[in-house]
Formats: structure tokens, sequence, C-alpha cells
């Protein structure tokens, strides 16, 4: 268990971080028996390794190997791999119980509800008059974050601090096109952003990033100006707090735990919940997706961060006359609708209007969906179907296919 090692590699070079995790991580929690000795001996208070190593009969070499592992040890890295320990501790608990002939429903569910992380308590008085005076102050509200469109903002000033947002959309609509520019537009202001990526790979990310930053997408007839432009921006996008995580099987277990080793995110971007998975059991596809967007809501409040979770609509859409999507259209749960403080769509009329063109392009049919397609072309909507915090409604966008570009459009 190479995350059990780094846990105790992290702690053999500071134990000053025990107390963090000890009252939540007990030595039986460890699969690897070496790991569990180790800890033991750490919660006692013994921080020798010599005397470690004689304790439990293993060569000090070996311990001293286990520490060198890890060289950058951080409070998170800490947390993280504690974190890990505990959940995978609390599955095999709830395994053990339902191999039992009778299966105790009670103690399973009792388990489930055990946190890592403890409940902070908040003065909800201080917290209110502190967000009435800077918006009296006409200051920056300290729990938001804009998006960088500034119709959306407008609307609904920004992304806010422990939100779950849903954003919605059908194949080839432009969600992670959108996602990448609200990432970018973050980033670009200092905050940091983690980009979960389940469909791309990193380098297809940054090539987007880099075409949508650019405006330059033919490489075969750019010139000379051009491709210098593409390296430094390449290089630019290296220094920007913008962190593109995409394990090949990601799961929601594996984004908890990569939000909780990263240290400093400001907003949490996951691409997308039809292909997100857990590795808890369940019969039914709605019962799966209904657990993902719940763990979403609960990991907003955990880091009380704002994520951003984009989501596939079903094709019911598509069979009526009007085509802009509504939370009924989210494919396999309801849930999302219940645990979203806010859900959203990304509307182009355009991409659904180019699959009725007709075959016949002399017809007078043609020469109408030509002229529809005119008015519709590049032209996209942002639209607010629910929002906790109040107003909803539509915002007007503008789109580029070739450069993945979503930008705020007059009307």
């Amino acid at each position: 268990m190479i995350e059990e090692t780094a846990f105790i590699s992290c702690l053999l070079n500071r134990p000053d971080l025990l107390p963090l995790v000890s009252n939540k991580i007990k030595p039986e929690f460890f699969k690897t028996k070496l790991c569990g000795e180790i800890y033991a001996r750490l919660a006692e208070g013994t921080t020798s390794i010599p005397v470690i190593a004689n304790d439990i009969g293993v060569s000090p070499m070996e311990l001293i190997n286990m520490q060198q592992m890890m060289q950058m040890i951080t409070k998170q890295a800490v947390q993280g791999y504690a974190y890990y320990i505990f959940e995978e501790h609390k599955k095999s608990q709830i395994q053990k119980l339902l191999q039992e002939k009778v299966i105790d429903i009670d103690s399973i569910q009792q388990i489930q509800k055990e946190t890592f992380f403890d409940e902070v308590k908040k003065d909800e008085s201080e917290e209110y008059l502190k967000n009435v005076e800077e918006v009296y102050s006409h200051k920056p509200d300290s729990r938001s974050i804009m998006t960088g469109f500034k119709c959306i903002d407008s609307m609904i000033k920004g992304f806010r601090n422990s939100e779950a947002i849903f954003v919605g959309g059908r194949p080839g609509s432009g969600k992670t096109c959108w996602g990448i520019n609200l990432g970018y537009n973050v980033a670009k202001s200092g905050k940091k952003v983690l980009f979960c990526s389940l469909e791309m790979g990193a380098t297809e990310l940054h090539e987007r990033l880099v075409k949508h930053i650019t405006q330059i997408s033919d490489y075969w007839n750019m010139s000379n100006e051009d491709f210098d432009k593409i390296v430094e921006t390449s290089k630019y996008v290296k220094t920007l707090p913008f962190i593109i995580y995409d394990k090949p099987g990601m799961t929601i277990e594996d984004i908890v735990y990569q939000c909780k080793e990263t240290e400093g995110i400001d907003m949490v971007i996951i691409d997308h919940l039809a292909i997100l998975k857990t590795t808890k059991c369940f019969s039914k596809k709605y019962e799966i997706v209904s657990y993902l967007s719940n763990r979403i809501k609960q990991l907003a409040r955990e880091l009380d961060k704002p994520v951003v979770c984009l989501c596939q609509l079903n094709r019911a859409l598509e069979s009526r006359d009007l085509k802009a999507p509504t939370m009924a259209d989210i494919r396999d749960s309801g849930s999302v609708e219940e645990d979203g403080d806010l859900v959203c769509f990304i509307y182009r009329p355009e991409y659904h209007l180019k699959d009725k063109e007709p075959d016949d392009k002399n017809s007078r049919e043609y020469y109408e969906w030509q002229d529809s397609m005119d008015k519709v072309k590049g032209k996209a909507q942002f639209i607010v179907a629910k929002n906790r915090r109040g107003m909803i409604g539509r915002c007007n966008l503008g789109f580029i296919a070739n450069t993945f570009t979503f930008y705020d459009r007059e009307e």
C-alpha cells in the first residue's frame, strides 16, 4: 500500500504533525502490518528510528529508507494520506459486515456516517455581518469567485464558497470548452484551480487552452510570429495555478483525495458526471449518480470552495421542438436538482439545428435552414435554471468552435 508507506514516511520525518490525525487513525486501520506497527510506536510518543526498529524487530536502515521516500512534507499531505487510510478502513469494515449471514444495516449506515474531517463551528453572526459590511462598502465579496464572464457575474455574482455547481449540456455542445474557459479565467486572476478531467488527457486540454488564449488554430498555415506566440503561451500556461488531474479510471474518492492533498485550492472543476465512478457498490445507475452528486456537494462543503461539475443531458430534448434544456434533461438522476446550489446549462441553438440540414441543397427547405443557421451561428446561452441565492435567467455568450472559446456577446 503505497499510500500507507507515504503516510508513515511523512510522520517519520515530521512526528510533530501526528496530532493532526491521531484522533482519527488507529494502528489497526493499516493493511500493511509494518506500517501499523510503526504508527503504534509513533502514537505512543516514540520518535527515535533505532528505538522503533528495535521494538518491532526490523533493521533501522529499513525505516531510514522509508523515511527518505517523502521529501516535501506538508500538513495537507499528511491529512490527505490519512483520509485515504480512514476511507479504506471504512470500506473494509462495510465489506466484512456484508459477508455476514445476517446483514446489520444499522451498523453499515453508522460506519458510512463517520467522517475524517471534523465539522468546524463558525460564528454565524460575525460571518453574516462581515458579508454585509463588504457589500455596503462596495468591496468584492470574499465568499465568491468571479467566473470571468461579465454577463454571468452580473447575474449571479460569481460562484460562492461551498457551492456545488452543476453545468449541463448535450455531447458536443461545448461543456468542456466552457469549463476550460472558466478555469483559465479563475487561474489568471491568481486563484488555484484543480481541473479533474475524466475524458481528455492533460496534453489535449493544454492544447485547447493555448488555442483559446492565442486564438490560433491553423498550425499548418501559421506565420513565424504565430509560432513564437504559441511557444510563449504554452510556457505561460505552465506558470498558471491551473492543475490538470487526468488519472485514468478516476473515481470520486480519487478526486476527494487529490483535493485534500493539493494545497491552496480555490476552485474544483470536474469533467464530467456521466463517466465519474465510485469505489462503492450500487445496483442501479441512478443510485450511483445520486451518490456522486451528493458527494460532490459534501466535497464543496468540506473544502469551503466552489466545486463545478459538468454533466451530460439525455436525448429527450432532441425530440422536442423547444431545444433549450431543463433540469428534467439531466441524465440518470434528479438528485442533481436537489444537491446543486446552482444548476446551469450551456445551450447552442446552432448545435441542434445543424442536424436538421436538408439533403437537397437546391431546395427551399435548405435555403430556409441556411437562413436559420446564419441567425444562430456562433451564438450561445448560459442558462441559470436553479440558484439558491436568488436570480435565475439567461446570459448571451458567443462561441468560436475552432479555438474552443466562449465570450460575452452583446445581443
